[in-house]
């Protein structure tokens, strides 16, 4: 059996089709005795390629649970940061966790370290403790600048957990997302880029049609 994992991470939507395709192919095959195992978040021309199966399969495919066990894998993974720690400092870490890696999981548009550090007005060196045993579930580039990427969906297991599975290292969703809002909007009024008359005009209400557009620009 060959395992593809995140199908849907394919940069190019064309390479996906070809591989498809290749699969299909060899599933006909009788010269190539192999199974494949397909892994991938809803995409739609994964989906629309997908159209000739059988529809049984893609609906056991459609309404199994995505992240069932996740945190019996990946849990232990997130215990190794604090391990060990007095109970202080694993509050403390943990408390980080949720702010560095609940900002990461929830953000629309993935961030790289750098940026991440000025948007929450943390120290670089708590962004790079935190995200330094995480390299197996997360996808963090070299370059500082460069956006931190989650594996496929494997962190929904702390903002969607079963009632029963609830642990330390839940994000509350919501209070992130006003906590990043809340960011934003600090950072855009601190940095100088928010605020009142940005054109330097000295005359409200003047219409955008008298203002030079290289100004504008």
């Amino acid at each position: 059996m060959v395992v593809i994992d995140a199908l849907d991470k394919c940069e190019c939507d064309k390479d996906i089709m070809i591989i498809i395709k290749l699969l299909l192919q060899t599933d006909c095959s009788t010269v190539v005795p192999l199974k494949f195992f397909i892994t991938s978040r809803f995409k739609l021309p994964i989906h629309l390629r997908f159209k000739g199966v059988q529809d049984k399969f893609i609906k056991k495919i459609l309404q199994h649970e995505a992240y069932g066990d996740l945190d019996q894998i990946y849990l232990p993974v997130l215990e190794q940061m604090v391990n060990g720690l007095k109970s202080t400092t694993q509050s403390n870490a943990i408390s980080e966790f949720k702010l560095i890696v609940g900002s990461i999981i929830t953000l629309v548009n993935p961030l790289g370290a750098t940026p991440l550090v000025s948007l929450l007005d943390i120290s670089t060196k708590k962004v790079n403790n935190r995200l330094q045993m995480l390299h197996s579930v997360l996808n963090i580039p070299i370059n500082s600048t460069a956006p931190i990427r989650i594996f496929h969906k494997l962190f929904d297991f702390l903002i969607y957990p079963d009632p029963k599975d609830v642990n330390e290292f839940c994000v509350d969703e919501k209070a992130t997302y006003m906590m990043l809002v809340d960011r934003c909007l600090m950072l855009l009024f601190y940095s100088g880029y928010l605020k009142q008359d940005i054109c330097g005009l000295g005359a409200p209400g003047t219409s955008c049609t008298n203002v030079d557009q290289q100004m504008i620009n």
